[in-house]
């Protein structure tokens, strides 16, 4: 596939970044993305290590060097390292496992990751896989001191809206990971415009689109993941569903929630000109896509879910939510998407 073969060419990479959480970058974005990421993860970790395992800073500093000696004779895997540290490495045994530190290794990659020293690769080239291995970063990015991690959140802040259209104060604070007064700062520069009515901000630009842009009379349904930027930007679900949808019951961590009460999709959607108009999941072992619609069974939303069943049956083979996600761990969310589908469709819009 095409982005495999990007992945392959570093034309994109993951990541930890905006509030330390992975996402996948253009090579452009590297190293604001990079930038955003410290102080998070690697950071938290080491901090737990120090106070509740005694790891010192000579230890993780020692740790690191020998992580950059290990790889210079290429990639390794992360069980490869309790041999190739020899001495350094350290197992945290029982009173690491309770802090989920099971040895220092972790914490010397999560260190090297977020100073773009090294960078994790799948394994078998695929983004979607769970084994994976650590190389050096040939020609990476600069990162340190001399990029300001200021100058790297204003940075963020214009993508940000660049990518949302359309967003509040509150969804750039929780997508950066920053508190109130340095979200403002990372933005000010912007010169962002209120949507009337709305705690809604947008780009100058993006707000002269909007005031000429006409919605499309006839409908334009996409399938797309439940960690589409249209939802993860801003974790507000109930600016893409109608009053009517926000009191649906769907299955959410094992139990059942209003639709509307989510921060997050625990599905993938349908969407509608930025409305959220049904949701679906993939059945491995069927070899299809369930689903249920808020909007009935129109001929271009059946073409589209074909479209998209086909495309995953011929090129993925799968369709996970998240990265945990399996066939197994689906079968009570499919279970209550065919309970919704059986529903009248008078009674879900």
């Amino acid at each position: 596939m095409e982005v495999d073969s990007d992945v392959a060419k570093l034309e994109i990479h993951e990541f930890a970044s905006a509030r330390g959480c992975t996402y996948l970058l253009p090579a452009k974005h590297f190293q604001v993305g990079i930038k955003c990421g410290q102080g998070f993860n690697a950071d938290s970790a080491i901090r737990t290590a120090k106070s509740k395992l005694g790891v010192t800073d000579k230890e993780i500093y020692a740790l690191k060097e020998g992580i950059l000696a290990a790889l210079q004779s290429g990639p390794l895997g992360a069980s490869d390292f309790k041999s190739a540290l020899g001495n350094l490495y350290q197992n945290f045994g029982e009173a690491g496992k309770k802090v989920g530190q099971t040895s220092n290794v972790s914490l010397g990659l999560l260190a090297l990751q977020a100073e773009a020293k090294i960078r994790r690769i799948p394994s078998d080239g695929r983004l979607d896989g769970q084994s994976y291995s650590y190389r050096l970063f040939e020609n990476a990015p600069i990162v340190d001191d001399s990029f300001p991690q200021a100058q790297a959140f204003k940075e963020l802040a214009a993508l940000f809206w660049q990518w949302c259209g359309f967003a509040s104060m509150a969804h750039f604070q929780w997508f950066s990971g920053l508190g109130v007064k340095a979200a403002q700062a990372a933005a000010e520069h912007l010169g962002l415009v209120g949507l009337e009515d709305t705690a809604l901000l947008g780009l100058p630009s993006t707000f002269d689109e909007y005031c000429c842009f006409q919605l499309p009379e006839e409908p334009v349904f996409r399938l797309v993941s439940g960690l589409d930027s249209l939802f993860l930007l801003r974790r507000d679900l109930s600016l893409h569903l109608d009053a009517t949808e926000q009191g649906l019951d769907v299955l959410s961590q094992g139990k059942l929630s209003n639709l509307g009460a989510l921060n997050d999709l625990s599905t993938h959607a349908i969407a509608d000109r930025g409305r959220i108009v049904g949701l679906w999941e993939y059945d491995f072992d069927g070899r299809e896509i369930v689903w249920v619609s808020f909007v009935g069974k129109p001929p271009a939303l059946l073409a589209e879910i074909d479209r998209v069943q086909a495309f995953i049956q011929n090129e993925l083979s799968d369709a996970r939510s998240f990265s945990l996600d399996s066939p197994k761990s689906r079968q009570p969310s499919l279970a209550r998407l065919r309970e919704l589908s059986k529903s009248a469709s008078g009674d879900l819009r």
